[in-house]
C-alpha cells in the first residue's frame, strides 16, 4: 500500500514538473518572438528570454509576460505552434 502511495505522489510530481516546464517553454518562446519583432538579434532575444521565469528575473515582468501569453492562447493561439515558430527562428529554449 505504501508503494502505491509513493508511486502516486511521484507520478503527480512528474506530471506537475512536465506541465510547468512546458508552460515555461511556451512563455519564453512567446517572449522570444516578441523580442525579435521589436528588433533584437537572435542572440540577444535568446539571452533575455531564458532569463524570464528564472531566479534572475523580475516577478512583475514575469507576471505581465504570463498574462500576455495567456491572453494569446485565450484568443485562439496554441502553444506548440508558437514554440515551433520560435525554434525555426533560432530559439534555443
Amino acid at each position: 500500500m505504501l508503494e502505491l502511495i509513493v508511486l502516486a505522489v511521484l507520478g503527480y510530481a512528474a506530471f506537475t514538473w512536465h506541465t510547468t516546464s512546458r508552460g515555461k517553454r511556451f512563455v519564453r518562446a512567446y517572449a522570444y518572438l516578441k523580442l525579435l519583432d521589436n528588433g533584437m538579434s537572435s542572440a540577444e532575444a535568446n539571452g533575455l528570454a531564458m532569463r524570464f521565469l528564472s531566479r534572475y528575473s523580475d516577478p512583475d515582468i514575469d507576471l505581465d509576460l504570463i498574462k500576455d501569453a495567456t491572453g494569446y492562447t485565450k484568443a485562439g493561439g496554441q502553444q506548440l505552434p508558437v514554440i515551433a515558430a520560435a525554434r525555426k527562428h533560432g530559439f534555443i529554449g
